[in-house]
């Protein structure tokens, strides 16, 4: 709790400046580079100066030593200018290194139920767009907040040597200049989140569109996918609009309130030369500097809005930094072969406070015993995989794991005792050798081919090209769904975990993929705890027990033949949806053997 109290203190600038501060090194090398170009450049009146009066005075052996002069300060700029972009680059691309790792490594540690509500589409773009703008920034614009600054008091300390009544005139509109460029840049953070939101939105309907592609153009869904993208662009549209309409507004005003230090000068300037109160060669280095003096007041409206805009941004990317994460705490608990591997104790939970997923809920599935979980569809069986996994907590009662309350089992722990194949197996766009190592990261080739041999997968593997070394695609799009799952029990054999949860793994399949992945997961299933949501009969029957959810209660339980005894909802499940599956499996059997 006082984590969170102090986070909140963070503003977006601090959070930033939190990430630039490890590379102070680098970053004071560049506020001296950018202060000694600052420098330079307005040495640049005096060499004007000392020029234009000793030309007049036919002075030439001063002429040319001030040429000489110029010579080594334009060698000097140079190397100040090199300095402020490397130096800028230094620690940019150090500090985005540490931004992109620090928001990746936050998501990845976010909690479940965050990633689930968030769609991720969002959270790219603030990895990728919104990073960007932070980039921007840090590469170009932050060394302008040091020169500038630097020039604009540079100029005016030796522009009041000058004559301090002709800098009066210069400096007459300025405060007005700082105060119009406060007011009109303040919508700016609005205009630039509504812009970058949008930009989220356009990154999720992508997503969407791109990995929905099958179902898209099966159902004719492009018209309605090109409405959605188009209120998404109009969106980001609106808000770039909104934004460069203000810096429109912003822009000419101060063109105008420049150009007339500008001319002031001129004529009152012009009128002390004249008059004997300012040499020439002096008039000519003020109007030379006058630049120096107006360009950073011109420049005022742009900077802050850059501030501004990469304010807001680092906003956006500090709620990820910001975002709860699974709790850290627990220990090693020392797995007890003699308590139930997996426990419920009346256990209640909904995903909001109005509605309830799962009511009362208590059983417990003995060490090396297998329980299958049936019932109609949103009876709350993928929940109770998910409050195995830690991913969720109860709202009221236990769930433990070998005999110990889960919460009191460092999450890294209790689930290196689970291993999970899923319905729709996720594999990552690598390597079917990447994706099967997953399971034990730093596994041997031979590990590897071992635990594809147990999952039915290496026939098929050493069939492709590249054999183990074939890219799967991205979601695995390369690969048939049956080989894809075969993959993900590999994955699951080669992680050895004592527990096995299977969300019903072989409901999607064909019936030859459905044999071979049935056959893997009986394989790795012997000697193991195994709750599976059941889909398949042949799966149900070989359970030592059934649980039959309702509603997210247990309302009966026990195995086929008693649960079919006691006609009531099994037996109706049976009837509608079970018994479908034994007919059709009996109807395909029969068409092999004719």
């Amino acid at each position: 709790m006082k984590q969170a109290r102090s986070e909140k203190t963070w503003t977006p600038s601090r959070q930033l400046a939190s990430f630039v501060r490890p590379y102070w090194l680098w970053v004071v090398l560049n506020i001296i580079a950018a202060l000694v170009s600052a420098v330079v450049d307005v040495a640049g009146g005096y060499f004007v100066q000392t020029i234009t009066d000793a030309a007049l005075n036919n002075q030439p052996e001063r002429v040319w030593g001030t040429v000489g002069l110029i010579l080594v300060a334009v060698l000097v700029g140079v190397i100040a200018k090199y300095a402020v972009k490397s130096t800028a680059g230094r620690f940019s691309a150090y500090a985005l290194r540490d931004i992109r790792l620090s928001t990746a490594s936050r998501v990845a540690r976010m909690r479940f139920s965050d990633v689930e509500a968030k769609h991720s589409g969002d959270t790219v773009s603030r990895l990728t767009n919104d990073i960007a703008v932070v980039q921007g920034f840090l590469q170009n614009s932050f060394s302008d907040f040091i020169y500038q600054p630097i020039a604009f008091l540079a100029a005016f300390v030796y522009m009041a040597t000058l004559d301090w009544s002709l800098l009066l005139v210069a400096m007459a509109l300025p405060p007005l200049t700082i105060w119009l460029t406060n007011v009109l840049s303040r919508p700016l953070s609005r205009y630039i989140k509504e812009r970058q939101e949008g930009f989220a939105k356009i990154n999720a309907l992508a997503q969407d569109a791109i990995g929905g592609i099958y179902v898209a153009k099966a159902f004719n869904l492009e018209e309605v996918l090109r409405r959605r993208f188009q209120v998404a662009v109009d969106m980001a549209r609106d808000g770039e609009y909104k934004r460069q309409w203000r810096l429109a507004v912003i822009t000419p005003l101060f063109v105008v309130i420049g150009t007339m230090p500008v001319l002031c000068t001129a004529v009152y300037g012009g009128y002390l030369a004249v008059n004997g109160r300012m040499t020439p060669g002096s008039l000519f280095a003020f109007m030379y500097l006058l630049h120096f003096l107006v360009d950073p007041l011109t420049a005022m409206s742009e900077m802050i809005a850059e501030l501004r805009t990469v304010t807001g941004t680092a906003g956006r990317i500090m709620q990820v930094l910001h975002q709860p994460v699974e709790r850290t705490d627990g220990q090693p608990v020392q797995a007890e072969a003699s308590q139930p591997a997996i426990e419920f104790e009346r256990v209640s939970f909904g995903y909001d406070e109005q509605i309830g997923v799962l009511d009362q809920t208590s059983f417990s599935i003995p060490p090396g015993k297998t329980v299958a979980l049936v019932g109609p569809s949103g009876s709350g069986k993928s929940t109770v995989f998910k409050l195995v996994c830690g991913f969720y907590e109860p709202r009221q009662g236990k769930v433990r794991l070998y005999g110990q309350d889960l919460s009191e089992w460092t999450l890294e722990c209790a689930r290196q005792q689970l291993a999970l194949v899923a319905q729709d197996t996720f594999l990552f766009p690598a390597t079917i050798a990447e994706n099967i190592s997953y399971g034990h990261p730093g596994a041997t080739m031979d590990e590897i081919t071992s635990a594809a041999k147990a999952a039915n997968a290496h026939e098929f593997i050493v069939g492709l090209p590249d054999g183990y070394e074939t890219p799967v695609g991205e979601r695995g799009n390369r690969l048939s769904g049956g080989e894809r799952q075969r993959i993900g029990i590999a994955r699951a054999i080669l992680k050895n975990a004592p527990v096995l949860l299977l969300d019903e793994p072989t409901s999607a399949l064909d019936t030859h993929s459905e044999a071979l992945v049935q056959q893997a997961l009986e394989r790795f299933a012997g000697g193991r705890t195994v709750l599976v949501i059941a889909h398949r009969m042949s799966t149900i029957k070989q359970a030592d027990e059934i649980l039959v959810l309702d509603q997210g209660r247990i309302v009966e339980r026990g195995t086929h033949p008693e649960l079919i005894a006691k006609d009531g909802l099994y037996k109706q499940l049976y009837l509608q949806q079970f018994r479908a599956d034994e007919v059709e499996g009996a109807e395909t059997a029969v068409s092999v053997e004719d």
